[in-house]
Order: structure tokens, then sequence, then C-alpha cells
């Protein structure tokens, strides 16, 4: 019984940032180091939402020119909406940072960007179609419509870790949404 009582305990502290369900990773280091298995819940993402979110990924990182999409993108912060991206605005990497009103998101200044979370995590992304389930990302502050979710691999703090969805559709990103803990 107090064995037990002590594996639940470890369990709880280590839950935190590293239950990853991703089952494809892109990034500098494939291997993911630090990252527990996929979840038993964890699903792939379709081959061509796939395609789109690796190559947003390099838009992300500076590796293409523009991001998949041509129509524009409904921006959200923790799975409110806080603008609407144009058509023309799309490669301009500056327009994708985002605020909400008051200036704060997961107890951090504005503005936020998807982008940037994506540019300065050096490791691998996980790709799922569904979110993780873990206590760093509140499931209030996803987005249902999400198609593809991007997750940082070894990441072994909630507050370093992070959640990008896109909403694709036909081909391109349609909706993007960043989910950060908020400590």
């Amino acid at each position: 019984m107090r064995c037990a009582a002590w594996i639940a305990a470890a369990l709880l502290l280590t839950a935190c940032g590293t239950a990853e369900p991703a089952t494809t990773e892109t990034g500098p280091t494939a291997s993911g180091t630090g990252a527990a298995p996929p979840s038993e819940t964890a699903t792939a993402a379709a081959p061509d939402q796939e395609r789109v979110a690796r190559a947003f990924v390099a838009f992300a990182r500076g590796d293409r020119d523009r991001p998949p999409a041509d129509t524009p993108v409904e921006l959200y912060l923790g799975g409110h909406r806080t603008r609407t991206l144009t058509s023309s605005g799309l490669g301009d990497r500056q327009a994708w940072e985002t605020c909400p009103e008051g200036g704060h998101f997961a107890g951090r200044v504005c503005p936020g960007s998807a982008l940037e979370v994506l540019r300065q995590h050096a490791g691998a992304v996980a790709l799922a179609a569904r979110p993780p389930t873990n206590s760093c990302v509140p499931a209030a502050q996803t987005l249902a419509a999400a198609t593809v979710n991007l997750t940082p691999t070894g990441v072994t703090s909630c507050l370093d870790y992070w959640l990008v969805q896109l909403v694709v559709d036909d081909g391109q990103v349609t909706a993007v949404n960043l989910v950060q803990f908020e400590p």
C-alpha cells in the first residue's frame, strides 16, 4: 500500500510535460531526447495535414518564405480568437504576433506568436491529430477544430511546454492556436 502511494506521487510529480501524445516528429533531432513514448490515445496526423504542419514549422523557422496558406488565418491564444491575419500579411512573420485584451497571455507580456515559439525551440517538434492530455495543457484552451497539434519534444517542465494547434482545410492553414502553461 505504501509503495503504491510513492508510485502515485512520483507519477504526479513527473506528469507535467513528459506525456507526449505525438506519433510523428519533425526537427533537427527526431529522437526527441527526454520525451516519453506516445500515449495510447495518440493518433498520427493524416499525411496531407502532416505535410502542411511540416511546411508551417519550416516557415516559422525561416526555411520557407510563406506559410502553407493563401487565405486569411484566424489567430488564437489559449483558445480565444485574437484577430484575423489577412492574406497579404501571411509572409510577414511579425504580423503573426498577437495579444488578447489586457496585454497579457499565460503570465507573459504580449505579443505572443506561435511562429516565435516554434522558432525558439531548437529540438524536434512532435505532430499529432489530437492535443496532448497532460497537466501542462488546459483542455479549455484547446481548439476542438484543430487537425494538427504540435508540441516540443524533450521538455520536462510545464513552463517550457507549449502547444501550437493548426486547423488545416484543403491543404492550407486556416487557424492557429498557441497554448502555453501559466505559472
